[in-house]
């Protein structure tokens, strides 16, 4: 038996063949336009899981990034909070210093501790600093500011009471960390698959000391004496007021003995803080810069298994093209008609 090919048959042969070279062109062109060969995986399902993979660790380095640059932008707050609270506590130490000067009358001491309120109720407001509605020294504790306003005791209205500052006035007012539940602990990020990094400090640790020494000295210049007695610990709202001029030379003691809570607190609570914060934040932008190479590689790496032969895609697309005319002419010449009144 013989098959006779028709020249219907002929003709849908060739619509058929010019059909598959069109989509082959477009999907070239798609290609080339794109820069992507795999976009779905149905392209390349051998290299489909790959690129997945791949995704998703980019996702997650990403969400890295987010948190260092969050952790970061804090830490940076508090090298400035930090900074200003050296300020305060080095102008706090030297009024202490002028303080001491026995050629000063008790009228002017009251009078320098008027500027020595106003710098404890500058380090109280940068102890109670917020970043993004968070106290940042307040712990796990967002409700109140960590430094509460507590009245204080033994002012107003004690024997040898004879200054002009007293209650309702900065003599009378004290600012102690509240220490309430979740407020002695610290925030941490974590930065990579194996590491965190420590991004708060409770605020007692940093702004207590001076707080605690600027009161003292505001109230020794004010005419009062405060319990407990050493400089060391923190003032308990108590003490008696001075009656001058008999505690004159009592008066300069107690000044001079705040001079060591001035130091303690430089040293070891504020500048000490400083130092931490500078060395966590380079963790941080070290942690950053790693992640950020590793997304960099990765992409990299995509982009091998994902990404078109740009030469490769342009050879195949000029390919395609000479074929499909191909195609179109030798329909034309075969048939004696043009082949595209069928498509």
């Amino acid at each position: 038996m013989s098959f006779r090919i028709t020249n219907n048959q002929s003709t849908q042969f060739f619509i058929d063949q010019i059909n598959r070279q069109k989509v082959g062109l477009e999907e070239s062109r798609q290609m080339l336009s794109s820069g992507v060969e795999v976009s779905t995986p149905g392209d390349a399902p051998s290299k489909a899981a790959t690129i997945e993979n791949y995704n998703r660790t980019i996702v997650r380095l990403d969400a890295y990034k987010d948190r260092i640059n969050s952790g970061i932008s804090s830490m940076e707050l508090q090298e400035t909070v930090l900074n200003t609270a050296e300020s305060i506590m080095l102008r706090g130490k030297e009024l202490a210093t002028q303080a001491a000067n026995e050629t000063l009358s008790s009228e002017q001491r009251e009078q320098m501790a008027i500027e020595v309120f106003e710098l404890r109720d500058s380090l109280v407001s940068l102890g109670n600093t917020k970043n993004q509605g968070v106290y940042i020294y307040g712990g796990f504790d967002d409700d109140d500011p960590p430094f509460d306003d507590t009245p204080a005791s033994g002012v107003a209205g004690t024997p040898g009471y004879t200054n002009s500052l007293g209650a309702g006035t900065p003599s009378s007012q004290r600012f102690i960390y509240d220490g309430e539940d979740g407020t002695a602990n610290s925030r941490d990020i974590v930065v990579s698959d194996f590491e965190s990094v420590r991004i708060t400090t409770p605020g007692d640790q940093v702004f207590q000391g001076g707080i605690s020494a600027l009161e003292r000295l505001g109230r020794a210049l004010s005419g009062f004496y405060t319990t407990p007695a050493s400089s060391a610990a923190t003032p308990d709202g108590g003490g008696l007021a001075m009656t001058f001029p008999a505690d004159y030379h009592l008066q300069t003691q107690e000044i001079l003995n705040t001079m060591d809570a001035f130091d303690t607190s430089l040293s070891k609570d504020i500048t000490g803080e400083l130092m931490s914060v500078g060395a966590r934040l380079n963790k941080l932008h070290d942690a950053f810069d790693i992640a950020d190479s590793l997304v960099f590689n990765i992409k990299n790496a995509r982009s091998g298994v994902q990404d078109v032969d740009m030469f490769e895609a342009a050879a195949n697309f000029s390919n395609l093209q000479t074929s499909l005319e191909a195609l179109l002419n030798a329909g034309v010449q075969m048939n004696s008609l043009s082949i595209l009144n069928y498509i």
